[in-house]
């Protein structure tokens, strides 16, 4: 945390910096005494001047720069976090003149939002990414920041929710919320459909896409749905009993499946172009292994029906099927791997 902290602080630096000039450049281009602007009629010449000093405006531009940096560099890493307000909230508490400030700020970040929706699609996680990131993390709070971004209506109201008070889609965008929060550069998404319906698993797999797209980070998925699998990755390993069985990238494992677990798994599901009536469901047979007392050879020899005599005695090493492509199988291990009763 510590250390994200820290990273998040130096990120912010340089748009900090920039940001706040560009506002204070703004506020002090207002043609006019800007508190005169404010007070309208109630400005008489004491009270213009007693606020003038407590405002210090009439100390050097430099000075009042650096205490107007001070001011929200103390607002993003210390008000915003604790109390989740927008860092223009507090600018605007400080600046009663606040029309400026807030259409402003507006117009920046609307204006940088194109470019750095652009960049970030070309060049990912480069500097200029990372730049546009911290400034949109000077405007929020965290918290409210990976709300938003993962799809949370009303982020602000939800953040002291109970999970009770949310529906399962969003309590999935909550915990992805909580993984990216640190900004990994690895998330690992366990079952993150299950309970689900269908619509809600389409709008997180989307959700996660989006976030693989825009935030850099790569995802290994853990999943038993085939069809979340064909739609969201690009590698599969295939694993049974604790063991990686089968290699492949999506698209060759799905055309030739080669372990006879994999082939198993794919004939298992349903397909309405091919009639069932009166017709049992194709199905593995028997039990996953207990891992405390795994079965001599092959893991899945037991249920396996073309498994060879070498199958029960000797576990296969990765047997190489195409470019990219490895099952864990005596039957691609080729004749010279085999024993000579097991060979053809």
């Amino acid at each position: 945390m510590l250390m994200f902290a820290f990273r998040r602080m130096l990120a912010s630096i340089p748009v900090l910096i920039g940001i706040t000039l560009i506002l204070f450049i703004m506020l002090n281009v207002v043609p006019g005494d800007p508190i005169a602007l404010m007070m309208k009629e109630h400005a008489s010449p004491e009270v213009i001047a007693r606020v003038r000093e407590q405002m210090h405006l009439d100390d050097p531009l430099v000075s009042r720069y650096l205490s107007f940096l001070w001011n929200a560099v103390q607002g993003d890493l210390g008000n915003s976090i604790k109390l989740n307000r927008p860092v223009t909230d507090l600018i605007l508490k400080a600046f009663p003149n606040t029309l400026v400030l807030a259409v402003s700020a507006a117009l920046v970040s609307w204006v940088v939002g194109i470019p750095a929706g652009i960049l970030s699609a070309v060049r990912r996680d480069s500097f200029v990414d990372r730049f546009f990131m911290g400034f949109s993390l000077l405007g929020v709070s965290m918290p409210i920041f990976w709300s938003a971004l993962v799809g949370i209506p009303e982020p602000e109201a939800r953040l002291d929710a109970y999970p009770h008070q949310l529906s399962g889609g969003l309590r999935q965008r909550a915990m992805i919320a909580m993984g990216l929060i640190c900004e990994p550069k690895l998330l690992i998404a366990d079952e993150p459909t299950t309970a689900l319906d269908v619509t809600t698993q389409a709008q997180i797999l989307r959700l996660m896409r989006e976030l693989r797209d825009r935030v850099g980070t790569s995802i290994i998925l853990i999943t038993h749905d085939l069809g979340i699998i064909a739609e969201m990755c690009e590698e599969v390993n295939v694993m049974y009993a604790g063991q990686i069985v089968e290699q492949a990238d999506v698209f060759d494992l799905f055309e030739r499946p080669s372990h006879p677990y994999t082939r198993g798994l794919l004939a298992s599901i349903p397909r309405a172009t091919e009639p069932r009536m009166g017709r049992k469901m194709p199905s593995i047979p028997g039990m996953v292994p207990n891992l405390a007392r795994l079965p001599p050879g092959c893991r899945f020899n037991p249920r396996c029906g073309e498994a060879l005599p070498v199958c029960r005695q000797q576990a296969p090493d990765m047997a190489s099927i195409g470019d990219a492509h490895v099952a864990r199988c005596w039957l691609h291990a080729g004749p010279d791997a085999l024993p000579p009763g097991d060979r053809t």
